[in-house]
């Protein structure tokens, strides 16, 4: 896996692409990309072109952002970095098949999976929550 780290713009964007057009990943490790500029952008572009379907995991909320205002979600495979939380000391609402669902504080609840379930099925979930709650009825995004 490729690792992209720090800030991606005009100023290293040819030396960036250099080094990623050699390598040529398909997977792309963002867990230390902190900004990614249109410079940024064109370099992911070119190299789907070159390798196909290109895959970019553990990105920030605020890269993400990045991707998802430029459509980028739509030509690679984006996905967020998992957020961490404690539980620790949380009431518990409710478990199941899947996982433990408990109260944070009075607005927000969390769905903690087993370690067994794919990363595919959450996405899955997460899907059909968000939905759901468009469509009016009740849901948890976890």
């Amino acid at each position: 896996m490729y690792k992209l780290q720090g800030r991606i713009d005009s100023s290293n964007a040819n030396t960036i692409e250099q080094a990623v057009m050699e390598a040529r990943p398909t997977e792309i490790d963002a867990s230390e990309l902190e900004y990614i500029s249109s410079a940024g952008l064109r370099v992911l572009l070119k190299l789907t072109k070159e390798v196909g379907e290109v895959t970019v995991v553990n990105v920030s909320s605020e890269v993400y952002d990045i991707f998802e205002m430029t459509g980028f979600t739509n030509i690679l495979n984006v996905r967020k970095a998992i957020r961490e939380v404690s539980v620790d000391g949380c009431e518990l609402i409710g478990q199941g098949g899947n996982g433990s669902v408990y109260r944070l504080d009075e607005d927000t609840i969390v769905k903690v999976y087993t370690p067994k379930i794919p990363y595919e099925q959450v996405e899955k979930e997460r899907e059909f929550a968000k939905t759901a709650f468009i469509n009016g009825i009740p849901s948890v995004i976890a």
